[in-house]
């Protein structure tokens, strides 16, 4: 539950607004496009009731999607998806990642591409990519897919057109620069991948690396699509960059398993509400956010006076790394060619990390940070449960504003919140439950005070009392 002045937006924005200084760039070529496979496997999870595949704002298209596969809800392909996604978690860029590894035949036919190595996501077994093949197969065939792809162009195309501008603003020569000259890449456009965008790629088997981001994010109004510059070309240049840094993160993974896993437990509520739910991934995303502030330095003359915020940002989110990855790459000024060129600056950073170094970096940053007393403390039990107003009073008067995060517990029922005159009292009134176990974290980040300082972090877990019964 998060609602932000625009003083608090003013940090999250700063790295988009660095990177959209750039949008003055020359086309670059930058092949933006839909892929029919892509669309296919969509369509089958939207079908299926994937949430991430059910949040495409543009209404014409999903009814027209609704309505012309509606006969096919309980096709085998959309039965074996709904219990693959239940069952295996297979989901968000699990899905176009087996897109990108299939070929159409001339005849109508899905295979598996065997030009390509097998870098599909691992969520997919052996066994499942068998089955599932066979009834995908079968899905396309009797739905007859293609031909109602066809008459798709027209939205394609007001996509593909209102998307240029953004494809021609990413500056690609920084890409060779720093992790090698591309073979081959494009931009796959997804509308029904709705909120979400993915960074995949595929390896040709001979030695070829395909970036294939595939991008949402469309929005739709009154007829009209449009893309925001200032919202999805952060997202673009994040994207290219995954299909990098996973492979080099996979590579160098055993070697530091163990110091990641520290890191990610340390925040493992935090990331886990954001989806990043295990060391490896949320190394993944680590690097890919520094190498996304090492593009927008190069690219703005103001850069450097806003890096402490962009990292004290990251570190908000949980990514306690990103500090740890920009200042050994600084140390190294290495490129990231590949596994053996990444080696020294990855492992130094991720194998010096520590819970003690850490905290002492916490508390010398809360030194000149807001801070405050609230009338819940982490671990509180028999709070009474019905209508409750946590009060959180800071040592300044602040922006009024709120933003409260998600834990791995029961977030509870929000019914309003006040700020006092003065701005320095917040209360929120939250609707609770007997016997229950509730969470939640104050993110501090995102309260700013009249001075310009952020405030610190706290999470608090608490449980309330049994109902009483009447007597």
């Amino acid at each position: 539950m998060k609602s932000n002045t625009h003083m608090k937006r003013h940090l999250s924005l700063t790295l988009t607004c660095l990177l959209c200084a750039i949008s003055s760039l020359a086309g670059n070529g930058i092949p933006v496009s839909f892929d029919e496979r892509v669309d296919l496997m969509s369509v089958v999870w939207r079908m299926a009731g994937a949430e991430e595949y059910n949040t495409c704002g543009i209404t014409p298209y999903t009814a027209n999607v609704d309505s012309a596969f509606a006969p096919y809800r309980e096709h085998r392909a959309i039965a074996m998806a709904r219990r693959y996604y239940k069952e295996r978690g297979v989901g968000y860029d699990a899905v176009p990642s087996f897109a990108l590894h299939l070929k159409i035949c001339d005849g109508g036919s899905l295979v598996l591409d065997d030009g390509l190595a097998d870098t599909m996501d691992q969520r997919w077994t052996a066994e499942m990519k068998g089955e599932f093949l066979k009834a995908l197969n079968d899905f396309y065939r009797s739905s007859n897919f293609h031909r109602w792809h066809l008459t798709t162009r027209p939205l394609q195309r007001s996509c593909t057109e209102a998307f240029s501008t953004i494809a021609n603003s990413v500056d690609m020569s920084w890409y060779e620069t720093t992790f090698g000259r591309l073979s081959d890449f494009c931009i796959t456009l997804c509308p029904l991948a709705g909120r979400n965008n993915y960074g995949l790629s595929v390896m040709t088997k001979d030695g070829r690396h395909v970036l294939s981001p595939v991008i949402s994010c469309a929005l739709y109004d009154n007829g009209s699509i449009s893309y925001d510059t200032q919202a999805v070309l952060p997202i673009v240049i994040h994207e290219f960059c995954h299909a990098y840094c996973n492979p080099i993160v996979d590579c160098l993974y055993d070697e530091m398993e163990e110091k990641a896993v520290t890191a990610f437990e340390i925040k493992q509520d935090i990331l886990s509400q954001q989806a990043y739910t295990n060391a490896r991934i949320m190394l993944y995303e680590s690097l890919v956010r520094a190498c996304v502030i090492r593009y927008a330095m190069c690219h703005n003359d103001n850069g450097a006076s806003l890096l402490p915020q962009l990292i004290a940002s990251e570190e908000s989110k949980g990514f306690l790394l990103v500090r740890d990855l920009l200042e050994a790459w600084e140390r190294h000024g290495a490129r990231l060619t590949g596994c053996d060129t990444a080696r020294q600056t990855v492992l130094e950073a991720v194998n010096g990390f520590s819970r003690d170094k850490y905290e002492a970096r916490r508390r010398e940053a809360e030194r000149d940070m807001v801070h405050y007393t609230c009338n819940l403390t982490d671990g509180q039990d028999n709070v009474p449960p019905g209508e409750f107003t946590l009060t959180v009073t800071f040592d300044r008067p602040m922006v009024p504003g709120i933003s409260i995060g998600k834990t791995r517990h029961d977030f509870p029922q929000f019914k309003g919140y006040s700020w006092s005159d003065d701005a320095r009292t917040l209360r929120v009134t939250f609707l609770l439950e007997p016997g229950h176990t509730y969470g939640l974290d104050i993110l501090g980040s995102k309260y700013s005070s009249t001075d310009g300082k952020t405030a610190v972090e706290r999470t608090v877990t608490f449980k309330t009392s049994a109902a009483v019964q009447p007597s």
